[in-house]
């Protein structure tokens, strides 16, 4: 899809993780707006305490948080990061798919972690809602999958369906 970076966020109470992906660093900004707009809509509670963007955290009245350059002082994002790329690593080998499709393993990780239970939360899935999330839908990400080709897109003796490979979830 064009983009070249994946930048997420997790929320600290709920472990919940959005990701976005980037085809520039520059979209970093928007993004962020996006999110906070996203969570507030969602949560009707107020963004408090995220990382970035001083103009419009002090307009926003939300503090922002500074770490030592060179560090590890975020663990919950390091390992939220290490498991994502961990996780969309394998399944890309695991089907041999092109690594032109990382940001679809990137997205899909997210999904299944969003749907996992964590200890950091007594055991339950990461959401802002009481709704358990369903895992009846999941599939193997790069498993084989068959798109239906509509009766106005082939004659009347060619294939109905043509041969995919499964890409992941959509947000």
């Amino acid at each position: 899809g064009g983009a070249r970076y994946f930048m997420f966020t997790v929320d600290d109470f709920s472990r919940k993780v959005w990701v976005y992906l980037l085809a520039e660093k520059s979209q970093a900004f928007t993004k962020f707006q996006e999110w906070v707009a996203l969570v507030e809509n969602e949560t009707s509670k107020k963004v408090r305490i995220p990382s970035a963007y001083h103009r419009f955290c002090s307009q926003w009245g939300i503090a922002r948080q500074f770490s030592t350059p060179n560090t590890q002082q975020n663990g919950v994002v390091e390992m939220k990061n290490q498991i994502v790329q961990e996780m969309a690593h394998t399944m890309l080998s695991q089907h041999d798919l092109s690594l032109s499709f990382w940001g679809e393993s990137v997205n899909t990780s997210v999904y299944i972690i969003n749907c996992c239970p964590t200890k950091a939360v007594a055991a339950m899935t990461p959401a802002f809602t009481s709704v358990k999330p369903s895992v009846s839908q999941l599939k193997v990400f790069g498993c084989d999958s068959y798109a239906y080709i509509s009766d106005h897109k082939r004659t009347k003796f060619e294939s109905k369906t043509k041969n995919c490979k499964f890409p992941g979830y959509t947000t």
